[in-house]
Parts: C-alpha cells; structure tokens; sequence
C-alpha cells in the first residue's frame, strides 16, 4: 500500500482508489494494535511467570519488531512515528540485555546488543 501511494505521488496521480487505501490503511492498524495487544499480554504472562529469561524474549522480540517498524515507517517519510518506534526498540533491547545479564546469559546479551547495533546502524544510514 505504502508503495502504491509513493508512486502515485511520483507520477501525479493515484494508481488506488481512495477506497482502497482507506481499506488497506485500516486493515494495517488493526494487525499494529493486535501486536501490541499481544506483546502486553506476553508481558502480563512472563510477569506472572516470574521468568527474566521469558521477559528478555518478549522484550527482544518487541525490540527486533519496533526497529523494523521504524525503518519502514522512515522509508515512508513518517520520521515522527519512526522516532518513536526507534525509542520503543532502544528501550525493549536494553530492558532485553539486562535481563539476560541478570540472568548470566550472554549468548542473548549478545543478540540483544546485536539487534540494538542494527537498529543505530540503520537509522544512522536512513537519515
């Protein structure tokens, strides 16, 4: 859908219908709030749980989701949301980190500082 808007705008008209696209940018939202809902449930689980190394993944995982969200979203010239994104994926990675630090688990220390590298490394490269 993003694609098909930018070319749209490139060549000076629509190559979708304003229906199409409404359609399309809702159906996007949804499946964004159904992975927030999901992440805070996880949360909610590992919490309960009382499990550092099952938060550490969930938190890695939001993080690894939140960075790709942020560049696509930069990709897209939505810098605003894609700052945020970036600052969700900072967060996530190092609350990733520490725990898995806590927990003496380095191999995953090591992925979440990988994944955080990444993230500064890309949005170094896309402005």
């Amino acid at each position: 859908t993003g694609f098909q808007i930018r070319i749209g705008n490139a060549i000076g008209f629509p190559t979708i219908t304003e229906e199409q696209r409404q359609v399309q940018i809702k159906f996007l939202r949804d499946i964004e709030e159904e992975f927030s809902n999901d992440f805070k449930e996880a949360i909610d689980i590992a919490a309960a749980l009382k499990s550092p190394s099952i938060l550490g993944d969930v938190c890695l995982f939001i993080g690894q989701a939140a960075g790709l969200r942020s560049l696509h979203l930069s990709n897209f010239g939505l810098n605003a949301r894609a700052g945020r994104e970036r600052t969700i994926a900072k967060e996530a990675l190092l609350s990733a980190k520490d725990l898995f630090a806590g927990i003496g688990d380095e191999l995953k220390v090591g992925y979440a500082l990988h994944n955080l590298a990444l993230n500064l490394y890309c949005k170094q490269q896309s402005g």
